[in-house]
């Protein structure tokens, strides 16, 4: 399971992922084959989120799978990337 957290100009892997696409070079590995699922979530959304669990008792010992409900292969997050550029 990999969570990756987006916004705006966001740094590592996810800004080199947007730079590499806008640069307009060709995919060197065959990423339609690739079946996997990443969940995503905003910083804001992640912050939001930490801030209840820190105001909220019942959430001791409890464990959470959080995203923005737009869960994508590596392929189809990078063809909607691909397309917004």
């Amino acid at each position: 399971m990999v969570i990756l957290v987006y916004d705006v100009n966001m740094p590592g892997n996810f800004g080199r992922l947007i730079n590499w696409l806008s640069s307009k070079f060709l995919m060197p590995l065959p990423l339609g084959l690739i079946k996997n699922t990443r969940f995503l979530i905003t910083l804001d959304n992640l912050v939001d989120f930490i801030i209840t669990c820190v105001s909220h008792k019942k959430v001791l010992n409890e464990v959470f799978l959080i995203s923005d409900d737009q869960d994508l292969s590596t392929t189809q997050l990078l063809k909607k990337i691909e397309k917004s550029l």
